[in-house]
């Protein structure tokens, strides 16, 4: 997610230009059950030999500045139209059969379909390294780890890397897109924040609804801040996300799975919201998302109990976190 506006005819034009002009120097990564690829372009034709992740990014760094752009493909889901469609293609002459099996039979067929492009133009190697498949490593992380090692990583990132974020909580981005605003309930309280549409979501399949909570309080980094004087923080994000998502969408609170990650992709504390019918993979599996239930739990069993916890979970080798545990 980052900075958007509303973009004149003048603009569109001149990205449009900007994107159509890119070369492909490598695909990152395809993921085959989420019908995505990730594409690595560049301005001008770029050619990097094959070599370790590493090498990979060494390779890149030394690339001009501004030259590199990701492009994430997605295919969007069906709409009621494709399915009209769907149910005349066993008759089509390029259907063909793949094999059939007494009651079973699977047939391979095409039809043209939508998908979602979504650009970071230019790139960082920090953008790249994450959309680079990497062994995931357990991380055993004790509260004298975080301190020492993890805490001093977090604070050396530089104010930018959430500089979108605070302008959407300033109505300065995005303003169109935020579903709700919450201001904190007194001036003493740090327990303000809005709800926005996630990127990943096509704001038409509920079925794929995700939602993103953006905490008011910038000194809230991860999970690893949160107190016991929090609660009342954590309780008004449940209910009323909860109230909200009912209003809008007719989605009840037993649907909605409220959880946010350890590590987060960015340090400035957000809750994810989900339909909890969508299968639970990638960020939402073990090793990476706390349920918003149990964080609440957790800090009325012990208010420190976050800075007391030791915590596992699984890092990409590529994270940028992961040579300061080594």
């Amino acid at each position: 997610m980052g900075e958007t506006h509303e973009l004149s005819q003048e603009e569109w034009q001149t990205l449009r230009t900007q994107l159509a002009g890119l070369h492909l120097v490598r695909i990152l990564s395809e993921n085959a059950m989420a019908k995505s690829a990730v594409l690595l372009l560049s301005k001008s034709p770029l050619s990097i030999p094959s070599g370790s992740p590493e090498e990979f990014i060494s390779q890149i760094e030394c690339a001009e500045a501004g030259c590199l752009s990701l492009l994430i493909v997605e295919k969007t889901p069906f709409s009621p139209e494709d399915f009209g469609r769907i149910i005349t293609l066993p008759s089509m002459e390029t259907t063909t059969p793949i094999a059939v099996n007494d009651i079973y039979a699977r047939l391979l067929s095409h039809m043209s379909s939508a998908c979602k492009l979504s650009y970071i133009h230019p790139a960082t190697t920090t953008h790249i390294r994450k959309h680079i498949p990497a062994p995931f490593v357990k991380v055993t992380e004790t509260p004298a780890m975080y301190a020492e090692r993890v805490l001093p990583y977090i604070n050396s990132l530089p104010a930018s890397r959430t500089l979108w974020i605070t302008k959407i909580i300033a109505r300065e981005a995005e303003a169109n897109d935020i579903l709700g605003y919450f201001d904190a309930t007194s001036p003493t309280a740090s327990d303000g924040f809005i709800l926005v549409p996630d990127s990943k979501w096509d704001r038409v399949t509920l079925a794929n609804l995700y939602l993103l909570v953006l905490a008011a309080n910038s000194d809230l980094k991860s999970l690893r801040d949160l107190r016991g004087h929090h609660i009342p923080f954590l309780n008004r994000v449940k209910n009323e996300v909860e109230a909200l998502v009912k209003r809008m969408y007719g989605i009840e609170a037993t649907s909605l799975r409220l959880y946010c990650h350890y590590q987060p992709s960015y340090y400035h504390f957000h809750i994810h919201v989900v339909n909890a019918q969508t299968e639970p993979t990638g960020g939402m599996a073990a090793g990476q998302a706390h349920l918003l239930e149990d964080m609440i739990n957790n800090l009325e069993l012990d208010p420190e109990y976050y800075s007391k916890k030791t915590i596992t979970y699984y890092l990409a080798g590529q994270h940028d976190l992961f040579s300061v545990l080594k």
